[in-house]
């Protein structure tokens, strides 16, 4: 009997890459540019929060952009748990109602 290998793909995160993202101002692609960070405490919240600072050479637009962008599958996943979870409080307000009487 031969093992064949499973194949897990669990990526979570695929990563963006700006020089094809759209500016959010014009809307124009391959348009942006990174930005260094202003200082240690603005280096270390990027790290953190996956978000770099751009800026857009046609429009001049300034902000900031996530890195990553999610899975179509840990979307799925987050999205079943959050109704599992509503539906779970649901269920203990309705027990605990039904326990007043």
């Amino acid at each position: 009997m031969r093992m064949e290998r499973i194949n897990f793909n669990l990526k979570l995160f695929i990563p963006r890459d700006a020089a094809v993202t759209e500016c959010p101002g014009c809307k124009t692609p391959g348009s942006l540019l990174r930005r260094k960070s202003s200082g240690r405490a603005d280096h270390i919240i990027q790290k953190l929060t996956f978000r770099k600072k751009y800026h857009c050479a046609n429009c001049k637009w300034n902000g900031k952009i996530s890195v990553y962008r999610l899975t179509k599958k840990l979307r799925q996943t987050l999205l079943n748990y959050l109704i599992i979870a509503a539906a779970s409080a649901l269920l203990l307000f309705v027990i605990y109602l039904l326990s007043k009487r």
